[in-house]
């Protein structure tokens, strides 16, 4: 945000004399009820979507944002950047590239524990027991990739599908019943 932005912004809280009513508190409420609102943008559809509601609502939550900014003395590129040295510790590309999974989750699960998961997982993603290669998707690679490392070192660290069938874990998810 450029600094006449920021100014801009500023002004129109003063000339209102709305800094009485922006208690840390307040604005953490606004910023969540405008959040909200954003999302709302986005309730019925992930693809259909009015532009410009979007453009307001995040504008809106942006405001706020730099309302609590000041309001508390932060700079915001400093508490961005401690958050991202946070993140980047956090979330090793190695270990969170292409997945949801939290790392710490994963690295704390034994072999068994993590068998167990995948297993509750794949049942809860398919509603049975009984898979086909056909109904393994993206969703399930990923997570596999990051739960079972060692099927899936290549030398560019991508996914080997070839690797994978071939280790026996496919026999191992499939019960045998591929034979």
């Amino acid at each position: 945000m450029t600094d006449k932005t920021i100014q801009r912004i500023r002004k129109f809280k003063e000339d209102r004399d709305w800094d009485q009513f922006h208690s840390p508190a307040n604005l953490a409420k606004s910023i969540s009820i405008e959040a909200n609102e954003l999302l709302e943008c986005f309730q019925w559809s992930d693809t259909d979507y009015d532009m410009k509601a979007v453009k307001e609502e995040l504008a809106d939550v942006l405001v706020y944002c730099r309302h609590m900014l000041d309001r508390l003395g932060l700079d915001e590129d400093e508490i961005v950047n401690a958050k991202m040295d946070k993140n980047e510790v956090k979330y090793p590309v190695d270990k969170a590239k292409g997945t949801y999974i939290e790392p710490e989750r994963l690295r704390a699960m034994t072999n068994a524990e993590w068998k167990a998961a995948l297993a509750r997982r794949l049942t809860e993603i398919f509603g049975k027991n009984v898979f086909t290669e056909a109904e393994l998707t993206k969703e399930f690679y990923v997570e596999l990739r990051v739960g079972c490392s060692e099927f899936f070192q290549t030398e560019n660290d991508a996914f080997d599908q070839d690797l994978f069938w071939s280790e026996g874990l496919r026999n191992w998810l499939l019960g045998d019943r591929s034979k």
